[in-house]
């Protein structure tokens, strides 16, 4: 499993993305 660093910056990462409304499709 990755470090907690790397799934901060993930999360923050998705964060970003999802605050500039783009929607993900499964």
């Amino acid at each position: 499993m990755p470090r907690r660093g790397a799934m901060d910056q993930i999360i923050m990462i998705l964060n970003r993305i999802n605050n500039q409304s783009f929607h993900w499709v499964p």
